[in-house]
């Protein structure tokens, strides 16, 4: 070997999380680049329709039922119509798979691994390439990456106790989508544990949302009527469960319209109580929602939510999938269980968009069996105030 191929091997060696972060981001690309021809059965009926109405009559009245900043971006994409619709929304979601795997690898470098660049590239790719990520987006032609990006970015802030930027992002995340509710039950332990903020400070949570709504203004719209539209997507899905294998499905089956009524409230209350659980037990146990533990805690909580609320659709726990993406890296005996998340969700993808043969009860026992496994792996894991405050104490 002369000393021109050392010095290449070198730099190669020096430099190698930086070109896999390089290789990666290209093949991810190449990866949604084919898929752009798909057209999914929401793209057929709402997303290009909507496209055209807005491009032909603007946005002075509802259009859809998306929120008001996402209304605008579709007006932006009808000021070049040169790109078509249906590559204009995939390229938007797009951008924010790419935004997702970023704050996502920034979460995983705060969590004290040693070698933070492998960590990160190997965070960041692996959300990059995950099927459920690129199928969404590059598909489905859904967004839920945009509010994911937010999501996370809120995470990352209130680890960083950069309180103020953390609402504005969960606001953000709002703007975009309802979905991003999942995430308040974190700030919420999150504001009672610490309290190192004002209560006042979630105010800026719906202001950023009215805020984010003002460009409608130019057509007559009311700011305000962003909340209007959330409160009545609440009430769309009248079913237990629509596609997401939820502990509910083992009651009732697939058709479970009839037994929403009476049983949603309950739902909800149960799903409020374990919720309480959660955050009882760690409070006791003086666990602080910082570093991996704020990780963890995120991650059960919307797991939690999405697994036992009413009417949750298959892409309803893209978040909580990131999040077992991550946990994966920081812990990595969870490694199996989010494989297994994973293989779920595309089952449920690829019964919605491919028609393929799915079998929900089996896939509702696997999901129960990987929540509890969760639960069981991950309660080792949290740390208290009290154990570590022992452990740094301790001569070394």
């Amino acid at each position: 070997m002369n000393s021109i191929e050392r010095k290449i091997l070198e730099k190669i060696e020096k430099y190698l999380p930086e070109i896999v972060f390089v290789v990666v981001t290209i093949i991810g690309f190449f990866m949604r680049f084919q898929l752009r021809t798909i057209v999914s059965g929401d793209a057929h009926t709402c997303l290009m329709p909507w496209y055209h109405e807005i491009a032909d009559n603007g946005l002075y009245t509802q259009v859809g039922d998306y929120s008001m900043l996402y209304q605008f971006i579709i007006w932006i994409m009808t000021r070049f119509p040169a790109i078509p619709n249906l590559f204009a929304f995939k390229a938007f979601s797009c951008l924010f798979d790419y935004a997702t795997a970023i704050f996502a690898a920034l979460i995983v470098a705060r969590m004290g691994i040693a070698d933070k660049r492998w960590s990160s590239v190997l965070t960041y790719a692996l959300i990059l390439i995950c099927p459920t990520v690129w199928v969404d987006s590059a598909a489905w032609a859904q967004c839920d990456s945009v509010y994911t990006a937010f999501v996370l970015l809120g995470i990352l802030c209130l680890d960083k106790e950069k309180y103020n930027t953390a609402m504005v992002a969960l606001g953000l995340a709002f703007s975009f989508k309802l979905h991003a509710a999942f995430a308040l039950p974190v700030y919420l332990f999150y504001y009672f544990a610490k309290r190192k903020f004002s209560i006042l400070r979630f105010a800026i949570i719906p202001a950023t949302m009215v805020v984010t709504s003002l460009p409608l203004v130019f057509w007559g719209r009311n700011p305000f009527e962003t909340f209007v539209i959330y409160s009545k997507q609440t009430s769309a899905w009248k079913s237990m469960a629509n596609g997401y294998p939820s502990i509910w499905l083992t009651m009732f089956g697939e058709n479970n319209e009839l037994q929403y009524e009476y049983m949603a409230p309950i739902a909800i209350l149960t799903t409020i109580c374990v919720l309480a659980a959660f955050m009882v037990c760690w409070y006791r146990k003086k666990c602080m929602p910082s570093g991996r533990n704020l990780l963890i805690m995120t991650f059960l909580l919307i797991y939690s939510s999405v697994f036992l609320l009413p009417a949750m659709h298959e892409r309803y726990g893209f978040v909580y999938e990131m999040c077992a993406i991550m946990l994966a890296v920081v812990i990595p005996k969870t490694i199996p269980l989010a494989v297994i998340l994973i293989v779920i969700s595309m089952g449920t993808y690829a019964s919605y968009l491919f028609y393929a043969p799915t079998n929900y009860v089996t896939m509702v026992w696997l999901n129960l069996f990987v929540y509890l496994a969760y639960i069981y792996v991950l309660r080792k894991e949290i740390k208290s105030e009290d154990t570590k405050k022992e452990k740094s104490s301790e001569p070394k």
